[in-house]
């Protein structure tokens, strides 16, 4: 419980600085998340807080070049990410953190959960065509986890791999994922 109370510390901070950012696309009104769609509508997410269940919004960032809004999910074990569409409310659930690609056309989203279980373990490359989301790839690694991806290019992705050494969390070294007809780990 003190964990969760820390990291919804956290998540309330980082809100309340990026609405300041982007006041004219999002509000908080109370436990009600309020992001304004294109279409003059409103996408509302309310927080719950139940004995044995939470659900808790945090706005975490808009990126303007997609019209997308990232949303940090947490639950009392565990969380999610959801991405939504500015411009019609589509929503796509994703692992973890996002980065937006060089062009400003994709996202990575990553989470590294090799120990507790309660969420993803890997990262997705996300596309947005059309106005829907589009999960272009995804990995989930089974002995270690993205603990950072960063975009070299467009057509590649340099990630930081946590792994355990004597039931440790460390950082193990690095890989890098290219994109030729599928993307691929460069060995």
């Amino acid at each position: 419980m003190i964990t969760l109370i820390i990291l919804i510390k956290k998540a309330q901070k980082i809100e309340e600085y990026q609405i300041q950012k982007y006041a004219h696309k999002i509000q908080r009104k109370n436990s009600l998340l309020v992001l304004k769609l294109e279409n003059n509508k409103e996408y509302i997410l309310k927080d719950s807080v139940k004995d044995d269940f939470a659900l808790l919004y945090s706005f975490r960032e808009y990126y303007d070049s997609l019209n997308v809004f990232v949303i940090e999910l947490q639950y009392y074990e565990g969380g999610a990410y959801l991405l939504v569409n500015g411009m019609n409310g589509e929503t796509q659930y994703v692992f973890g953190k996002t980065k937006l690609s060089p062009d400003m056309k994709k996202l990575v989203s990553y989470n590294a959960d090799i120990v507790a279980g309660y969420s993803k373990n890997g990262f997705q490359i996300i596309d947005l065509k059309n106005f829907y989301f589009t999960i272009e790839y995804e990995y989930l690694p089974n002995d270690w986890g993205p603990n950072n991806i960063n975009w070299i290019n467009n057509d590649e992705i340099e990630i930081e791999k946590l792994g355990l050494q004597n039931g440790t969390e460390k950082i193990i070294g690095k890989t890098k994922f290219i994109l030729k007809d599928n993307w691929t780990e460069q060995k």
